[in-house]
């Protein structure tokens, strides 16, 4: 692997409290499983052999294409074969995203493109060139400590956050290379919209009059997770999140649909490593120091 500019990792926890850049070459594969972050993810394609899966939706990128994804999206990269893979990568913050925006919401491209299930752009070539030349000035000073350097970092972050949701907002659906199943994506939305309510097999069957076998097989291929599995994950990433804006335990793990908090805090540590009571006390602790 080149790196052109920063480094390839296959972390998913932010270390700066802003945002990090990466500018890689892959010529050999790189195995990346399914995972979701805390944070916000930009992804500019180049070139390579890849396509990527968000959601159960397989995207098949082109050079110039962007890729957004949320901190709740179950996502991966699938890099074969043939081709070098090339790519720019930004990791943002969502506090640092609402800092920069003021009065407007710089997310609102993340938070549409995943409640519309829409995660790759394909962006008129004005606003490609705008995005690619922003990328390369914020290359140039991402780890300068020249003159105004910060200043400029957070410049050219705000602008690409602009064009990124002009670019959103701008673009058609059918400017979108995608494989995906109808169904598979409705019950994937449902369940994302009620993850407090029961989602077991036999209510998810029945309400999208399928057979359990036929259900099971297309959401594990489409998905690769079992519909439990899937739900589980989920509702671990709400709760999470929720313990890191503030909520407690308790009512992170009632937000969250667990019916058991034996087991919701059992898989919290299996998932994440550290229970949700220490998730708890580092928010406290970083609050603290910020105070």
């Amino acid at each position: 692997m080149k790196q052109l500019f920063g480094e390839f990792t296959d972390r998913q926890e932010m270390i700066r409290p802003d945002f990090e850049y990466f500018h890689s070459v892959n010529r050999e594969p790189v195995q990346v499983p399914y995972h979701s972050h805390d944070f916000y993810e930009v992804l500019l394609f180049f070139s390579g052999n890849v396509d990527y899966v968000v959601e159960g939706r397989v995207y098949h990128p082109q050079q110039g294409d962007v890729l957004l994804t949320n901190n709740r999206e179950l996502h991966r990269p699938q890099v074969r074969e043939g081709q070098t893979y090339e790519r720019i990568v930004l990791w943002l913050q969502p506090g640092y995203v609402r800092s920069l925006g003021g009065s407007e919401n710089l997310a609102l491209c993340f938070e549409a493109s995943s409640r519309q299930h829409s995660n790759l752009l394909r962006p008129q070539e004005e606003i490609r060139r705008k995005l690619q030349n922003l990328c390369g000035e914020l290359e140039q000073v991402y780890i300068s400590d020249a003159y105004g350097s910060a200043a400029l970092r957070r410049a050219y972050c705000m602008q690409l956050l602009v064009w990124l949701n002009r670019a959103y907002f701008s673009a058609s659906p059918e400017e979108q290379s995608v494989d995906c199943d109808s169904k598979v994506d409705e019950i994937v939305r449902y369940i994302n919209e009620h993850l407090k309510e029961e989602l077991s097999l036999d209510v998810l069957s029945a309400r999208f009059y399928l057979s359990k076998y036929h259900l099971t097989r297309q959401f594990k291929k489409y998905m690769g997770f079992s519909v439990h599995q899937y739900v589980v994950r989920k509702r671990l990433i709400a709760a999470r999140l929720a313990l890191q804006s503030g909520s407690t335990p308790g009512e992170a793990f009632a937000q969250s649909g667990f019916a058991d908090y034996t087991n919701f805090s059992r898989a919290f540590r299996a998932q994440y490593g550290i229970s949700p009571r220490s998730v708890q006390e580092e928010k406290l602790t970083k609050g603290r120091k910020n105070s």
